[in-house]
């Protein structure tokens, strides 16, 4: 076997030649014979490293990793950059820190500032949040909390910018599209500090699918035309984008995510509401989302995601044979919604047909370096590279403007306050009241 062909192993077998010997124990006509007892006993010494392979069965209806090509690096945002707010994370008593830890999570490419949890009582998150497993993980390095002004209420836009907040989670499980209608409004008020948005709707039990089309059109307005590689950067960084993305999912239950394979469909497509009944892991659906802000080829996008567990069905078959593949949850997310499914079921009847792959997306035993797609993505990441670069720059000089803002604030709290001026107004107060002037400031230093 190729397999064990490193390894030093020598197979001995005696065997009566007039008996029936299986077929895989038969000496091929090359072994050397050592010695013999009799004349119908013999010894064989042969190494298994000379063992023939099994045939490789090439239908990927039967071996999906006959069909799998190998995979490069996943093409990930430019610009997720920053400090992060999540909201919809704490519910009543309890706190759902696996999304934070996945936000966190050095495999998923987050390079945040900090992860801000958004509450109505800090002091409960914080008894929740802050625990021996975010000191282990390096969340508690990141983590802030942010006070609502009413409980049960969003963020408002002062607040989000005060904090410089650049990307923002938000998890919705009930008044999904009124919810919704008041992120609009917070982020089109955020426009130059908000670079991304990434909305979980859970329990979106049998949604009217034009009304989800309409949500999803009205977020990309955010980001129209940002895509246009015909524009020079800077002239579309000018334009203060802020790239959407809508994740809908079944009623969360709390058993491990990877136990189902699942089906996607674009949020908002003719048969994309999702029936009562259909449930999810909470995991799972926090790693949708995670996940989803990370990529590139979710940028814009929206979609829903039910668990699937029919064998028979392409998509299944797939994600169990990428997984099988040692393909990670980026990898395998970034197939399934670039038209990985498509593209597989297209092979499969292909194959049927006689075999004839041609045009299909298959992997050919070329070295994966050497083949043009890895150039062209080896020429994406490095304009990926450039691309983030500016953003980091963009946000390194709208932090300074901030610092400035607040030593602004600072001494004028002192001055005022010392003249008698601020009776009964804290500093938190003054910095709201006067924070457009601060930037102002700041700008002009």
């Amino acid at each position: 076997m190729r397999c064990l062909s490193a390894i030093v192993a020598t197979t001995v077998m005696v065997g009566t030649v007039s008996s029936f010997v299986p077929t895989a124990f038969v000496p091929r006509s090359s072994g050397a014979a050592v010695g013999t007892t009799d004349s119908s006993t013999v010894l064989f010494i042969e190494s298994m490293s000379k063992a023939e392979a099994a045939p490789t069965v090439t239908d990927p209806n039967v071996n999906v990793q006959a069909y799998l090509r190998k995979r490069n690096e996943i093409i990930a945002r430019d610009n997720l950059v920053g400090n992060a707010l999540v909201t919809g994370a704490v519910r009543g008593e309890i706190v759902d820190q696996d999304l934070f830890e996945m936000m966190n999570s050095a495999e998923s490419g987050f390079e945040y500032d900090t992860i801000t949890c958004y509450c109505d009582d800090i002091k409960a998150a914080k008894k929740r949040l802050i625990s021996r497993r975010s000191r282990y993980s390096g969340l508690f390095d990141k983590l802030d909390f942010m006070q609502s002004e009413q409980p049960g209420a969003l963020p408002t836009a002062e607040q989000i910018k005060t904090a410089n907040v650049t990307n923002w989670v938000a998890v919705i499980d009930k008044d999904h599209f009124e919810t919704m209608d008041q992120i609009y409004n917070i982020c089109f008020e955020c426009k130059g500090t908000l670079m991304n948005v990434a909305i979980l709707l859970t329990n979106a039990i049998e949604f009217d699918p034009e009304k989800c089309a309409e949500m999803d059109a009205k977020f990309a307005k955010f980001s129209e035309g940002f895509r246009d590689e015909s524009v020079p950067m800077e002239e579309r960084l000018a334009r203060n984008p802020i790239e959407h993305t809508i994740v809908a999912v079944g009623e969360p239950d709390d058993y491990p995510e990877g136990t189902h394979a699942y089906s996607m469909i674009r949020f908002g497509a003719k048969g994309s509401n999702i029936l009562p009944g259909n449930r999810i892991s909470r995991q799972l659906a926090f790693r949708f989302v995670t996940d989803l802000l990370v990529l590139d080829a979710s940028s814009g996008r929206s979609f829903c995601f039910a668990e699937n567990n029919n064998a028979t069905m392409p998509e299944v078959r797939l994600i169990n044979g990428m997984r099988e593949a040692g393909f990670n949850h980026l990898e395998e997310l970034e197939e399934i919604i670039n038209g990985a499914v498509a593209n597989y079921t297209a092979a499969c009847r292909a194959y049927r047909r006689g075999g004839d792959l041609d045009g299909i997306e298959v992997y050919t035993g070329v070295h994966w370096w050497e083949t043009p797609e890895y150039q062209s993505a080896t020429d994406e990441q490095q304009a990926q590279t450039a691309r983030m670069k500016k953003w980091r720059e963009r946000a390194d000089e709208k932090e300074e403007i901030r610092k400035i803002a607040r030593a602004w604030v600072a001494r004028e709290f002192f001055r005022k306050s010392m003249a008698g001026k601020l009776e009964g107004m804290d500093e938190h107060e003054f910095e709201r009241r006067v924070w457009d002037r601060a930037m102002e400031e700041g700008e002009r230093r």
